[in-house]
């Protein structure tokens, strides 16, 4: 049974917000939009990618990671960004 804060929580770890490159305890696909709508927002996505494409508020965690394993260029670098973070 999962145990909840007062606030909703479920463990999550405000130390988080104090590591450089992690920033929060959100998780990884809500890092891996972050990225991608500020990589977009900034033009700095490649052509090729699929990101580009899409809406930024149409953006989600799951369609970052499925460009990048299909070898979007856009998606590998914020899927390569995040992994930095995790290691």
């Amino acid at each position: 049974r999962l145990l909840t804060g007062a606030h909703g929580g479920a463990g999550e770890m405000v130390a988080f917000d104090h590591v450089r490159g992690v920033d929060s305890a959100w998780g990884f696909g809500h890092r891996a939009v972050e990225l991608a709508r500020e990589a977009r927002a900034a033009g700095t996505l490649p052509a090729e990618s699929v990101l580009r494409s899409m809406a930024p508020a149409d953006i989600q965690g799951k369609d970052v990671f499925a460009a990048a394993a299909l070898g979007d260029p856009g998606a590998r670098r914020i899927t390569d960004e995040i992994g930095g973070s995790l290691a």
